[in-house]
């Protein structure tokens, strides 16, 4: 019988269209033994992909779990009739809008809606959104420990940890191709780098390639046969 495997990211875990990310590239490679249940956001705060995880972990049975933190410098806010106003008014992010716990979130990634920009500009520097990911981190942890399900956090993108909570950080099951860094830097060192778009988010021969050079040697409960991965391999890169 299958095991169910949550994954959690941004837009790194999203796929659309064409693009295929890493949750769909593993469940294509562990059709066998995972069933993946993708709870990816485009865009999403760590604040958000937390919730994601509280609320999954509420109505849903999960048997072994992939998180992948973002940059920490992202808001979300709830929808008020404000936050609506701004939303509907932004070009790129108006329709980023999702569910959790009960409430409408506005999802704004890299909005430059003056009243977002200016809560990044003058409330909230590099050091504070740092610390404040990393008790969200702390805290998904600890969710997931008190359930007993194995896990593993990996990040989309570089984040040097800080402060008082570095080393508690520290000590959780990471897995990437250097310390602190993500998938995103990991694009530079893929064989398959020069397929690379330059998008935001990276090729999807280069996410392959990543879940087979660091989840599949790191997380117990990620295995599968290597034809599968060399025939999907020469999908992606023909």
């Amino acid at each position: 019988m299958s095991k169910t495997l949550l994954t959690i990211s941004d837009g790194n875990g999203l796929s659309i269209a064409n693009f295929t990310k890493w949750p769909k590239l593993l469940q294509a490679l562990t059709l066998d033994s995972l069933q993946i249940l993708n709870k990816s956001i485009p865009g999403a705060s760590n604040e958000f992909i937390l919730m994601q995880l509280a609320e999954t972990l509420k109505n849903e049975t999960i048997d072994c779990a992939i998180i992948q933190w973002t940059v920490p410098q992202r808001v979300d806010v709830i929808l008020t009739d404000f936050w609506n106003d701004q939303a509907n008014d932004d070009s790129v992010y108006h329709s980023n809008i999702f569910n959790s716990d009960n409430n409408q979130w506005w999802i704004t990634s890299h909005s430059d809606n003056k009243y977002i920009r200016e809560y990044h500009d003058r409330y909230i520097g590099d050091y504070h959104s740092a610390q404040r990911s990393q008790f969200y981190i702390l805290a998904a942890a600890e969710l997931l420990k008190n359930k007993q399900i194995p896990f593993v956090f990996c990040l989309a993108y570089q984040f040097d940890f800080v402060g008082s909570t570095k080393e508690d950080i520290e000590s959780l099951p990471w897995v990437w191709h250097e310390p602190n860094k993500g998938l995103s830097e990991f694009r530079s060192s893929s064989q398959f780098y020069k397929l690379d778009q330059g998008l935001v988010n990276p090729h999807s021969a280069i996410q392959l390639d990543w879940v087979n050079a660091v989840l599949k040697p790191n997380c117990e409960f990620v295995d599968y046969p290597e034809i599968r991965y060399y025939n999907i391999q020469k999908h992606l890169t023909r």
